[in-house]
């Protein structure tokens, strides 16, 4: 046995085990009842708040605004569904109010903008019960929200299901175990993508168009088309992402569109050229 890992302490103490704090209560207060409980440990809840910090520093305010919202709920999510059998509200309740201010301060310094604009602009009335609440929450191009998802969202379960009563003990039955690897706060997605900015745009031209083709105005479903693709002067190889520059258009009017442009492209070209090819 490990000498760090091993000590002789009373209950009421309490000690460590598994990323667990088992302590006894033998006094009625700060609206605890008596007995046993097991927590998440103080190490655990600060992980996970380390790592929502590194997710949301100024170095990664050019992230999409839905694919961060999207890794957050992941680790989120992850995290609180493993301490969902024990006494884990007080801490959802911490981690929820941690990560509400790291969002609204990612938010700040990504649009340079005020707290009340924040509230405004990314805070949209989410209903529920007792009226519902302001919350996070990004669109998605088809219209679809992203809320935040908040760990004392998580129903916890406080007796082992009917299902697992009658499975074997991994110590006791000699039966073969498979072996899972959990895995860990850092390897998580820490919601980083490619081009961030041209999938913001992209919803924000979709966002325009409102189920109709900018073109013949036929509502269906709408792609989204660079209107001057070779001619964006900061680099030929690059098109121009930005959202005037981009016109949402239905799959008829997306193939006339580029049918134009082949044959355009061919004109360009020296018929003795093309002869060669």
């Amino acid at each position: 046995m490990s000498e760090e890992k091993t000590k002789i302490t009373h209950i009421e103490d309490g000690f460590e085990f598994l990323g667990f704090r088992i302590f006894r209560c033998n006094r009625p207060t700060a609206g605890r009842k008596v007995g046993v409980f097991l927590r998440p440990t103080d190490k655990g809840l600060k992980r996970v708040q380390a790592k929502i910090k590194a997710m949301t520093t100024r170095s990664t305010t050019n992230d999409d605004y839905v694919r961060k919202i999207q890794a957050i709920n992941a680790v989120i999510r992850g995290w609180a569904i493993y301490y969902r059998a024990v006494n884990p509200t007080e801490t959802f309740h911490k981690l929820d109010c941690y990560v509400w201010l790291r969002l609204r301060k990612w938010l700040e310094k990504k649009y340079r903008i005020g707290p009340k604009e924040v509230r405004r602009r990314f805070m949209p009335h989410q209903p529920g019960p007792k009226g519902g609440r302001d919350e996070f929450a990004a669109q998605e191009a088809d219209g679809k929200w992203v809320w935040r998802y908040r760990a004392t969202q998580t129903k916890l379960i406080y007796h082992r299901p009917r299902i697992k009563r009658y499975w074997p003990h991994p110590y006791l039955e000699k039966v073969k175990v498979e072996h899972y690897i959990l895995p860990t706060v850092k390897d998580m997605w820490q919601g980083n993508k490619a081009a961030p900015e041209y999938e913001a745009n992209r919803r924000e031209v979709l966002r325009r168009a409102n189920g109709a083709c900018e073109r013949c105005g036929r509502a269906t479903k709408l792609v989204v088309h660079h209107q001057h693709r070779v001619q964006w002067r900061k680099n030929p190889k690059q098109a121009d992402h930005r959202p005037e520059a981009m016109e949402a258009l239905c799959q008829s009017c997306h193939d006339k569109e580029h049918r134009a442009e082949r044959i355009y492209r061919l004109k360009q070209i020296p018929k003795k050229a093309r002869a060669g090819e």
